[in-house]
């Protein structure tokens, strides 16, 4: 694992003492810490998405939805809807750290991963112009508060080149991985969540063996909305512009047809909802 204080001497002094700053919890616990999120390599291959071939190649991605306890160990709170404190408790015997974060924006999702990767000691995923100054950073600490409303700035953000760190999957990653091989696994929705989030892991997992891709919460994608071109394509990013960016899979209070690896919803990348979550990835 490359050594934080080995990422900082590339930086600017401003960057790294930033990176310092967010990487160390106290003196006696010092970074990089351990993974928090299992990921699953995925060694990449085709399929047919509206009679179109689209290849993808070899990617990780997590076992698991982001958590409420995973959210909350890198960001210092819960945003979430379905929390005891907000008298929707979790299941009876599920905790309820395990339970999916939800109420994330497409603009949180980004500050999330970037900051896990500088705990982690990888090179984070994203770049946004600096509050200050204008130029291009992948400190979240020189990016401004999150925007609770359409941001320029904000919205043009970019992948960062050469990074190895978490990110939202695109949505052709997110599909690949959803269809499993062919077992797309249990999901959990309105006819059997008893309308709230459920703690993760608990349903059979695709054959990929990942968990609750077709439900508990839609999960955020990098991707814009757009139409999808008709011919094949080699790892799709999604359109350059577009005001929304789409999330994929079903969800507590979404039916079974919805949680289909095929379907598609999208938001604006401000927006916050109970059944919206994430799932992060890496090269």
């Amino acid at each position: 694992m490359k050594n934080w204080r080995t990422f900082a001497r590339g930086l600017p002094a401003a960057a790294a003492i930033a990176l310092a700053l967010s990487a160390c919890g106290n003196a006696s616990d010092p970074p990089p810490y351990d993974p928090i999120i299992e990921m699953v390599a995925v060694a990449g291959g085709a399929f047919d998405r509206g009679g179109h071939m689209v290849t993808v190649s070899p990617f990780r991605i997590g076992r698991f939805p982001v958590t409420q306890g995973q959210w909350e160990t890198v960001m210092g709170a819960n945003p979430s809807r379905f929390t005891a404190q907000l008298g929707r408790p979790a299941a009876a015997g599920e905790s309820e750290s395990d339970r999916p974060v939800e109420r994330v924006s497409w603009h949180d999702a980004l500050v999330f991963a970037n900051r896990l990767s500088i705990r982690e000691g990888l090179r984070p995923a994203y770049e946004i112009r600096a509050e200050q100054g204008g130029a291009w950073t992948s400190d979240p600490g020189r990016w401004g508060a999150v925007p609770n409303a359409a941001d320029e700035r904000w919205d043009s953000a970019r992948i960062a080149a050469r990074s190895d760190g978490y990110r939202l999957p695109s949505e052709a990653q997110w599909e690949f991985a959803a269809r499993g091989g062919g077992e797309e696994g249990g999901a959990w929705t309105a006819a059997n969540s008893g309308n709230m989030t459920r703690a993760v892991g608990q349903l059979a997992a695709n054959g990929l063996g990942l968990h609750d891709m077709g439900g508990n919460v839609h999960e955020w994608t990098w991707d814009r909305r757009g139409e999808f071109p008709d011919a094949p394509q080699t790892d799709p990013v999604g359109p350059e512009v577009g005001n929304t960016r789409v999330f994929r899979g079903g969800s507590w209070s979404g039916s079974e047809e919805g949680a289909r690896p095929e379907n598609r919803g999208d938001l604006v990348p401000a927006g916050r909802a109970a059944n919206v979550g994430l799932r992060l990835a890496r090269p």
